[in-house]
C-alpha cells in the first residue's frame, strides 16, 4: 500500500515568501538607485528643487543609504540658498541630522551642518554647536580641510586671530591648493605691516610643500602688498619657470608690470591669459585698467562689463565701469 507523503508546506511557503521579499527588495533598491541618479543629474544642472524631489523619493525607498541622504541635504541646502526662508533652512539642516543618525561615521553630515550654522548665524550661541560639529567631523576624518576652515571662521568670529591662523594653516597643510584658507589668512593679515606674519604662516606650509606653485604665488602677492616688487617678481618667475602657463602667476606678474608702468609688457601677458581662459576676470579687469591708463575709458568699460558678466559682484569692475 503506497504511503501518503507529507510535504513541508509551511517551510515551502516561508521559502517562497522570502524569495518574493528579496525580489520586491531588489526592485525597490533598483528604483531608489534610478531616482538617486536622476537627482544627482538634476543637482549637476542646478535644478535643485527637481533634484531634491527625486532624492526624497530615493530616500523613501532606501532610508538607510547615507550617500542618498547627503545628496538630498545638499540639494535642499542649495534650494535654501536660492530661497532663504527659515523653514527651508530647517528642512535642509534636519536632513543632515537624520544622516548623522543613520550613518554616524560620515563626516560630511557633521561638517555641512556646521557650515550651515555659520552661513545663517554670524555669531551667538550657534557657534558652539557649529564648533562641536566641526570637531566631530575631524574625529571621523582628521584630514578634512574644510572642517578646519569652519573652526578658523569660528575663531575669527570670536576675535581669536592666533587660533584662526592656526586652523587656516592646518587646512593648508592638508590641502595646499585650498583658496578659501589662503583668503582667510590674507583677511587676518591685510595691512602692509602685517605681511611678515602672513609670510610666516606661508613658510610653515612651505616646509611641507616646497615646490607647490600656489604657495609661491601667495608669497609673491604678499611681497607686492609690502611694496617689495623685486621679491614679488622673483616668486612669480619661480612659478613660471616650472609652469609657464600658470594663469595665476601670469596675472600677478602682469599686474606688477601695470603698476610699474610697463603697459605693453602687461598687455601681452593679459592677452595670452585671455587666449587660454577668456573668462578670467582678473585679466579682463587688467585689460580695462591698461586701456584706462592709455586714455580710452569707453573701451575699458567693455572689458569691465565682460568681467561683470562672469562675476556680477566683482568690486573692482563695479567701481571702474562707472
Amino acid at each position: 500500500i503506497p504511503q501518503k507523503r507529507d510535504y513541508p508546506w509551511i517551510a515551502l511557503a516561508g521559502g517562497g515568501g522570502f524569495v518574493l521579499f528579496l525580489l520586491w527588495l531588489s526592485i525597490v533598491l533598483y528604483r531608489a538607485d534610478l531616482l538617486f541618479k536622476a537627482g544627482r543629474t538634476g543637482f549637476g544642472l542646478r535644478l535643485y528643487e527637481f533634484s531634491a524631489a527625486q532624492l526624497e523619493e530615493a530616500v523613501r525607498n532606501n532610508p538607510f543609504e547615507g550617500s542618498y541622504v547627503v545628496h538630498l541635504g545638499l540639494a535642499r541646502l542649495n534650494a535654501w540658498a536660492g530661497d532663504p526662508k527659515p523653514e527651508t533652512y530647517q528642512t535642509a539642516r534636519s536632513t543632515f541630522q537624520y544622516g548623522q543618525g543613520i550613518d554616524p561615521f560620515n563626516a560630511d553630515n557633521y561638517y555641512i551642518e556646521s557650515r550651515m550654522i555659520l552661513m545663517s548665524e554670524r555669531g551667538g550661541v550657534g557657534l558652539g554647536v557649529a564648533e562641536d560639529l566641526a570637531k566631530k567631523s575631524l574625529q571621523i576624518d582628521p584630514y578634512y580641510a574644510e572642517a578646519f576652515l569652519n573652526l578658523a571662521i569660528i575663531a575669527e568670529m570670536r576675535k581669536d586671530s592666533a587660533l584662526a591662523a592656526h586652523y587656516f594653516e592646518e587646512a593648508l597643510l592638508i590641502n595646499p591648493r585650498f583658496d578659501d584658507a589662503y583668503l582667510g589668512l590674507q583677511g587676518l593679515y591685510r595691512g602692509k605691516d602685517q605681511q611678515g606674519r602672513y609670510r610666516a604662516s606661508l613658510s610653515r606650509v612651505e616646509e611641507k610643500y616646497r615646490d607647490w606653485p600656489e604657495i609661491h604665488v601667495r608669497f609673491a602677492e604678499s611681497y607686492h602688498v609690502s611694496g617689495d616688487i623685486r621679491r614679488a617678481v622673483q616668486f612669480y618667475e619661480k612659478v613660471l619657470s616650472h609652469d609657464p602657463k600658470n594663469l595665476q602667476a601670469l596675472v600677478g606678474v602682469a599686474t606688477l608690470w601695470v603698476a610699474q608702468g610697463d603697459l605693453t609688457r602687461a598687455e601681452q601677458i593679459f592677452h595670452d591669459v585671455l587666449e587660454e581662459d577668456p573668462l578670467r576676470v582678473e585679466a579682463l579687469n587688467g585689460m580695462g585698467w591698461i586701456l584706462e591708463k592709455r586714455g580710452d575709458p569707453q573701451k575699458a568699460r567693455e572689458y569691465y562689463r565682460q568681467a561683470l558678466t562672469v562675476d556680477p559682484y566683482n568690486v573692482f569692475a563695479k567701481q571702474r565701469v562707472k
